[in-house]
């Protein structure tokens, strides 16, 4: 009994996601990051200090489409930093530009990194043929680096490393 339902309802799902599945139009594609900025939250300030908080913003050149939970992780390797960020949104209800509020304990280069993993709700496999599953790039101003990872059928995995100079 249950292989006469199954079975029908499989074929014909198989059938209607093939027709359009290489279509632009049903294609999730992830946010395209331009820049890593910092700017500080003391009144007056425009340089980034030690013990005072900033904000970074990995900025889109261009929005993402088709995708929907999202989860965002911010971290340094020195796992000195104190972060403050939004871990998860609905990407297609939110599609913001991703921010974290840092304070830094001491002057110095603090190597941060954004991972975004963003669940596509349309066909990956677009992004894939036309940019590879796995694809690399660099920031607008050449310091960071963006690694693009198609994750399968059903996820992005985005990638932003960029050192930043806190002062004393």
């Amino acid at each position: 009994m249950i292989k006469k339902i199954l079975l029908p309802l499989l074929c014909l799902f198989l059938t209607a996601c093939s027709e359009d599945s290489d279509s632009a139009e049903y294609a999730s594609k992830p946010p395209v990051f331009a820049e890593l900025t910092c700017t500080p939250l003391t009144p007056g300030e425009t340089e980034v200090r030690a013990g005072q908080r900033f904000v970074v913003t990995l900025v889109q050149k261009q929005k993402g489409r088709l995708l929907n939970t999202t989860k965002y992780e911010w971290s340094d390797k020195q796992q000195m930093l104190q972060h403050k960020y939004v871990p998860s949104v609905i990407y297609d209800n939110q599609s913001q530009n991703p921010t974290d509020t840092i304070v830094a304990p001491s002057a110095g280069t603090y190597n941060l990194t954004f991972k975004g993993t963003y669940n596509a709700s349309g066909n990956t496999q677009w992004w894939a043929q036309k940019y590879g599953a796995n694809s690399l790039s660099t920031l607008s101003d050449g310091t960071g680096r963006v690694n693009y990872l198609v994750g399968g059928l059903f996820y992005f995995t985005v990638t932003v490393e960029k050192a930043i100079e806190v002062k004393p």
